[in-house]
């Protein structure tokens, strides 16, 4: 029973992202929505890490996770478009994301085959997950009475942009190369 764990975990996460997403969008008009939102976003940042990691340990990895936690990922990162619509970040990161995002997809389906996460995936996916709570805890709430970031809301707004571009631009040729000399073997 406990080597469901993981799969619960990913379903989990692809069930809670759509709420998420749909309170991002008035996470600043209230100190207690922008608070729900935080722990929200850590969480399931948090179960991210978990689900993959107790996979490992209990040596249960599935067909299924291995297609859905992929997903809940991808479905994870659509937290960023509120977060450019508050002005949180740059419009340029999260189309990079959603793009890098996309092609790996396409590329999954077009070759038909089990792809191997890459390192540079999972950095990508830490360094998104890491962003967003840090964009999150950073913007200014109308009554602001539990403030938790919002003075650092400008260097974020650029530090995280740039980051995110960069990692995003460097997964994707990543994953790229590695396809390319897979199939040229």
């Amino acid at each position: 029973m406990y080597r469901q764990i993981p799969n619960a975990i990913t379903v989990g996460r692809l069930v809670v992202t759509p709420p998420i997403f749909v309170l991002a969008f008035w996470a600043t008009s209230s100190s207690a929505l922008h608070l729900a939102l935080v722990v929200a976003v850590v969480s399931l940042a948090v179960s991210d890490t978990i689900d993959g990691q107790l996979a490992r340990r209990w040596k249960c990895t599935s067909k299924f996770g291995a297609k859905w936690d992929p997903i809940a990922d991808k479905m994870a990162v659509l937290i960023f478009i509120p977060l450019a619509w508050l002005q949180s970040i740059h419009l340029i990161p999260v189309i990079l994301i959603f793009l890098r995002d996309m092609l790996s997809s396409v590329l999954r389906i077009w070759i038909n085959e089990a792809v191997p996460a890459r390192v540079s995936g999972k950095i990508k996916t830490v360094v998104n997950l890491v962003s967003m709570c840090l964009l999150i805890a950073a913007l200014p709430v109308k009554d602001n009475l539990v403030p938790l970031l919002p003075q650092f809301q400008q260097p974020l707004y650029w530090i995280c942009g740039i980051v995110i571009s960069v990692i995003c631009v460097w997964s994707g040729w990543d994953y790229l190369r590695a396809l390319w000399l897979k199939h040229r073997e």
